[in-house]
């Protein structure tokens, strides 16, 4: 998920698919092998939430890596079924925030940084004015790694029946050093070989094991799952992604380009097809002045239509700052969107 492998695939596109998947006939089982997710905690939630759906069919489930990341983890815990190489590794341990400072190195090199700040919140500009953590940041990443590291032990004790205490006691204590310790603390099913999975795979979707599997990757099955809803339609919902780092002009694929996503805000205002506009936002901000131009757009849409703002991993400052602009805002339990305080909030 995430990244610009060829082998990528966007968080919407998963979603899709998963939801057709769940009443494909020809679909019997899904196979999940992820080793080191490109994806926040947020966007990690929502796919393992369907993932949970798309077992509501009956269908199953299966999870093998040959290494778990925290975030892969929660993502497999949904699994009927998790399982590890015998000699691979899953990582339990907690989650921690680590800042690097720079004033000791610019007071050697004899560079002032002059900061304006506003706000005793905002620490991004922190590193280069002081050598350590000032009361009020501590205090809102305590705050977001408490509320991810809460859900995140939530999740995995639901689907895998382990009190959320147990768990942190897990963590806390360091006990997944083996693979042979995840099975005895209940976190994975069983050590497994990938022939070993296959075999099982094969049984679930009826095949004898001298025969291949019959597999579609998601990212072709997401090419062919049907998404339009007719271009005759005079009720649309246009649905309009803000991800990266806000930039002035064009940007680029990885970025905010204010003039591209105000084009992109104006014409679907233009549009009387279009009844609402969905702004999805993902992004740590940039551009104090680019992130204004695309504010303004939006205030004048919502003169006009519903601008409804759905945030994903992260929306911090300007990317906060053009959401506010919506008429409302929505994110999930493992968001985290700082201005000038931390706020926490469920859907």
């Amino acid at each position: 998920m995430g990244g610009d492998g060829e082998k990528s695939i966007g968080f919407n596109d998963i979603l899709k698919s998963l939801k057709k998947a769940k009443t494909d006939d020809n679909i019997k089982c899904i196979y999940l092998n992820v080793t080191s997710p490109n994806a926040g905690f947020a966007t990690l939630r929502e796919v393992r939430n369907a993932l949970i759906d798309f077992k509501t069919s009956k269908k199953k489930i299966i999870a093998y890596s040959e290494v778990y990341t925290q975030g892969a983890y929660y993502l497999a815990s949904a699994a009927d079924k998790v399982y590890l190489n015998p000699e691979g590794a899953l990582e339990f341990k907690g989650l921690s925030s680590q800042i690097m400072f720079f004033k000791g190195a610019l007071d050697k090199l004899g560079i002032e940084a002059q900061i304006i700040r506003v706000g005793s919140y905002k620490s991004a500009i922190e590193p280069f004015i002081t050598d350590k953590m000032s009361d009020k940041n501590r205090e809102q990443v305590t705050a977001y790694l408490t509320g991810l590291y809460n859900t995140f032990l939530e999740g995995i004790g639901e689907s895998r029946h382990i009190s959320t205490p147990t768990l942190h006691q897990i963590a806390d204590d360091y006990k997944i050093q083996q693979p042979k310790d995840a099975v005895a603390y209940k976190l994975i099913d069983g050590l497994k070989y990938k022939d070993e999975i296959l075999d099982e795979l094969k049984t679930l979707s009826g095949k004898d094991k001298k025969s291949n599997i019959s597999s579609i990757t998601i990212n072709d099955y997401a090419k062919n799952v049907n998404t339009d809803i007719g271009e005759s339609s005079k009720n649309k919902v246009a649905v309009i992604y803000a991800d990266g780092d806000i930039v002035g002009g064009e940007g680029s694929n990885a970025q905010i380009g204010s003039e591209r996503l105000s084009r992109t805000i104006r014409k679907a205002r233009l549009d009387s097809n279009i009844k609402a506009i969905v702004l999805r936002v993902n992004s740590p901000g940039g551009s104090a002045l680019a992130s204004d131009v695309i504010w303004r757009e939006i205030i004048l849409t919502k003169k006009v239509k519903p601008v409804i703002a759905s945030f994903g991993d992260v929306a911090a400052s300007g990317g906060y700052y053009i959401a506010c602009a919506a008429d409302s805002n929505f994110c999930t339990a493992q968001h985290n969107h700082r201005l000038n305080r931390c706020i926490w909030r469920d859907p």
